[in-house]
């Protein structure tokens, strides 16, 4: 189940120097040392010793063919420079335009997404996968699919030597043949990837878990340790191979620590929890830097987060705001089903419908905690129980609220309500999020 939880009253669920001696007598002639084949400077002139003599004999040679000799070098090189100079700026401001013009077309693509979840298993069953992607790109001028790549096991076949060592690999489907269909469509290409809800690598490598550092005792065998270093080495390398595959997105879902258990029985401060987790974004963004940068990383963080920061936080370790310069998305997972009842929207005081104002709420939220990262913001919204009418209600809320895109979350992948509401919804046109720091005239 995709991070579902009650919420209630609380906040969260449950140099050298060179010395010259004062009246030394000075040389009237100095040794040259060889010049340095790579300087692009003149020789440094020979010092004679000085008379009458040859200091006529120095100025008549230097206003002779000599000396124009010498000013028709240093004015070449002088011009040399200057056009030098001149090609290199344009090639630099082209260099920058060009930069500026796929960071802004990537990033709108990105935001702009609009996506269904799929789960392992329905990508597996080819006409399912095939009319939903048919109908996704049909629907949306954005449309995306993000689908599972890696839970327990990884669910294509990877060149990853610990996944295979570890047996970690129980593939599904062939990775690139659905990245090539989708593709074809036009669809925007994203991977679910659990990272630290990981029983397969807790159970078969017992020192990935989390443990207490007070006691040294494991909280258990359903998490791993986000900075462990075979928790790293395994998932970059899974990563690795998503990477190469040449897909658009990857987004890590359990990216925090677990809630099931008490802070007295996990042992860690906030600051620790979060460097855990960090950790394990700062490997996976210096992986895909160095692979190119094209792949865009985004995280799936807890909707409450938006609502009362420090102490879920304190609980989670997921510091967005920390976070937010390592990744390209951050989505919450703003399920209204994940509110207790009568708690947060109170009907006639709130804006429009529950399911409206809890996703407004959450996004706005984290809007404030955000600043200048916010425009990162493309949320999860609910496809389960929900109406065709509530799909809507959920869309305005994420427009409304400054953002561009959303991905919907059905666990058993129903997607008859979000359709509904899609197919008979004009989206906004050329929508930039707010705060957007490109140059969106440069767009391609």
């Amino acid at each position: 189940m995709h991070h579902r939880f009650l919420t209630t009253g609380l906040p969260l669920l449950a140099g050298a120097f060179v010395v010259v001696a004062a009246g030394a007598a000075i040389a009237r002639t100095v040794s040259q040392p060889a010049p340095n084949p790579r300087r692009n400077a003149e020789p440094a002139a020979i010092m004679v010793p000085w008379s009458s003599s040859s200091s006529s004999r120095t100025s008549s040679s230097l206003t002779g063919t000599g000396s124009d000799r010498a000013a028709l070098r240093a004015k070449l090189r002088a011009e040399r420079r200057v056009t030098l100079t001149d090609e290199r700026k344009a090639e630099m401001r082209e260099s920058f335009h060009a930069a500026a013009a796929d960071a802004a077309t990537s990033n709108l693509r990105t935001q702009r997404a609009i996506g269904l979840y799929l789960s392992a298993t329905s990508v597996a069953r080819e006409d399912f996968f095939a009319q939903i992607a048919d109908h996704i790109a049909e629907s949306e001028e954005h449309p995306a699919v993000i689908f599972d790549v890696k839970g327990t096991y990884v669910y294509f076949e990877t060149g990853s030597p610990l996944a295979e060592s570890l047996n970690r690999v129980d593939a599904k489907y062939d990775l690139p043949k659905v990245l090539a269909a989708l593709k074809e469509r036009g669809i925007y290409t994203m991977a679910r990837f659990i990272a630290l809800k990981d029983p397969g690598l807790a159970g078969v490598a017992r020192e990935t878990q989390i443990h207490n550092p007070k006691t040294g005792v494991s909280v258990g065998d359903m998490w791993v340790d986000g900075s462990n270093g075979m928790t790293i080495g395994y998932n970059m390398e899974v990563l690795q191979d998503l990477v190469d595959a040449g897909i658009d997105e990857v987004n890590f879902d359990y990216i925090r620590f677990p809630t099931e258990y008490s802070l007295a029985q996990v042992g860690m401060t906030k600051e620790d929890k979060i460097a855990k987790v960090e950790a394990f974004l700062k490997a996976a963004r210096e992986l895909v830097n160095k692979s190119g940068g094209k792949t865009k990383i985004g995280i799936s963080t807890y909707a409450i987060i938006g609502w009362n920061y420090d102490v879920n936080v304190e609980y989670l370790g997921q510091d967005v705001v920390r976070f937010a310069p390592l990744v390209d998305v951050i989505s919450p997972m703003a399920y209204p089903a994940s509110f207790a009842e009568n708690a947060y929207y109170i009907p006639g005081v709130h804006p429009r419908s529950r399911m409206y104002y809890l996703v407004y709420r959450t996004m706005t939220g984290y809007r404030e905690e955000l600043g200048s990262e916010a425009w990162k913001l493309r949320p999860w919204i609910q496809g389960y129980s929900a109406t065709a009418k509530d799909m809507r209600e959920q869309i305005d809320a994420v427009y409304d609220s400054g953002s561009c895109g959303f991905t919907v979350w059905s666990a058993g992948n129903n997607y008859a309500p979000t359709f509904g509401a899609i197919d008979a919804w004009d989206a906004p046109k050329d929508c930039v999020p707010k705060g957007f720091p490109y140059d969106v005239s440069v767009a391609e």
